[in-house]
């Protein structure tokens, strides 16, 4: 993407009342046009003369509290799930314990009992035969044919990561269960949230400043010390998820 001018896109008469260019790009502070990261750099009680900078340009969708995204909820969910398993475990190994005490009580009651005259068992002479089986029919697996997998879908990543920022539903049912081939510059080489020994890339559009990117997940620690920042890769993997995080993939790998 095209870096606009310093003069920002368009002069402006002094005096004109604070406000966004067309593409949110830069912020006019009625003396002068201001890029737009060192507009939100100064928010929340830095100003330029007597105005203030707003937080984020016009339509900028607010972040979701980390406490309720998907990988919170998830967590929390596993982690009491194998608390609950654990107490059903301990309990069934304690009755396992009380039953198995109560058999060797039984066993060594009976043989303290006298032994009674034993009458032999008569044995049939003749044994009944086994039915034939039938034979086995052939699975169904065998009978028909192999699907060949079907290919990746080909997608750049700041493509894909517009397309959830738009409409986050119609993303999930396009992209849902596929394999993805996607394109990108890469951003970023970073460790993940909760495991300071696994590490993740990350790629986006190429821009400067990128609020959402495509995480990829799962790739060998040789793949990605072979990479660096702003080179063009192409990653295959499976969708996993997309949001306000911007798109995770898993089990990747470069193309």
């Amino acid at each position: 993407m095209s870096t606009p001018s310093q003069n920002g896109p368009g002069n402006r008469p002094q005096g004109a009342a604070p406000q966004w260019s067309s593409d949110g790009r830069w912020w006019w502070d009625g003396h002068r046009w201001i890029p737009a990261p060192q507009a939100w750099a100064a928010a929340g009680g830095a100003h330029h003369g007597q105005q203030s900078y707003p937080v984020s340009p016009p339509g900028a969708r607010p972040k979701t509290p980390w406490y309720t995204s998907w990988w919170f909820i998830t967590s929390c969910t596993l982690a009491v799930g194998l608390c609950g398993l654990g107490i059903v475990g301990a309990a069934l190994s304690t009755d396992d314990s009380t039953s198995d005490t109560a058999a060797g009580s039984t066993s060594e009651a009976r043989s303290s009992e006298p032994a009674g005259d034993s009458s032999p068992t008569t044995e049939p002479s003749e044994t009944a035969e086994e039915p034939e089986r039938a034979p086995e029919p052939e699975k169904e697996e065998k009978k028909q044919e192999r699907k060949p997998p079907s290919k990746p879908i080909k997608v750049r990543a700041d493509q894909i990561v517009q397309e959830f920022q738009d409409n986050e539903l119609a993303g999930d049912m396009r992209y849902k269960g596929k394999t993805l081939e996607v394109t990108g510059v890469v951003d970023e080489v970073d460790t993940e949230l909760f495991d300071d020994e696994k590490y993740i890339l990350r790629i986006g559009g190429g821009d400067t400043f990128e609020l959402w990117t495509v995480d990829c997940y799962g790739m060998s620690t040789k793949e990605l010390s072979s990479v660096d920042k702003g080179d063009t890769v192409t990653v295959i993997g499976e969708f996993d998820d997309g949001g306000d995080l911007g798109v995770e993939l898993s089990g990747c790998r470069l193309a």
